[in-house]
This record gives C-alpha cells, sequence and structure tokens, in this order.
C-alpha cells in the first residue's frame, strides 16, 4: 500500500520555499531508487520549479529509508533554522516542524513517517 506525504514550507518567500523543496528533493533521492519523489507547484500558473514535495512511500524498502529522509528535513532545519516545514500524511495526519534541530527533528519525522504507514 502506498502511502503519499506532501511536504510544505511555510512561512518562507515563495523563491526560498522552492530553493528548499529542491534542497529536499535531492537529499531524498540520494537515497535511493525505491523512494518516489517529486517537487511540485503549489499553483499551476506559475514557472517555478514549485515549493511543495510529493513524497511515496509504498514499499517496506522505502520505509526503511524514514530515517534518511528525516535526516534529510533535518538538515534543511539545520541549514535554514527559521524555516517551519510541515508534513501532511495519509489519512489527514499532519506534522508541523519549527525550530527542531539534530536528533530530535530526526526522531519526530522519522516516526511520522513510519506511524503513517499502514503495515507498520
Amino acid at each position: 500500500m502506498e502511502n503519499q506525504y506532501i511536504i510544505k514550507f511555510e512561512d518562507v518567500v515563495a523563491k526560498d520555499a522552492n530553493q528548499y523543496a529542491s534542497e529536499l528533493t535531492t537529499l531524498i533521492r540520494s537515497l535511493g531508487e525505491d523512494i518516489q519523489v517529486e517537487q511540485t507547484r503549489d499553483n499551476a500558473r506559475t514557472q517555478d520549479a514549485g515549493a511543495t514535495v510529493l513524497l511515496i512511500l509504498g514499499t517496506p524498502a522505502a520505509l526503511a529509508l524514514a530515517r534518511g529522509i528525516a535526516k534529510g528535513i533535518q538538515a534543511i532545519l539545520t541549514k535554514y533554522r527559521d524555516t517551519r516545514i510541515v508534513i501532511e500524511g495519509p489519512n489527514g495526519m499532519k506534522l508541523d516542524v519549527k525550530g527542531f534541530t539534530g536528533l530530535q527533528a530526526i526522531d519526530i519525522t522519522e516516526k511520522f513517517l513510519r506511524n503513517g504507514h499502514t503495515e507498520v
């Protein structure tokens, strides 16, 4: 079963959100082929690459990479300290992350990604 997560960068200008989304997409893609990740636009009329990251975890192998994905989110939060990341998961689940760095960000995000998967 696939679980879709939408990762958005809140409280920043569009240009910065696009950059953060691009960096996070690159970090997640580097984890392997079992993860489907795509940078998307919130508004189809704009010409930017998009400020939203669409992440699909569908296999146990992809789910096993949840810690790596969490580390990517932590890297963005550490690099851009004032960034607020909102992750929308399956069944209306939502995680709002701001001000976390280090292991705290990794642990919270990893648990959220794992708990959203119905086979865990």
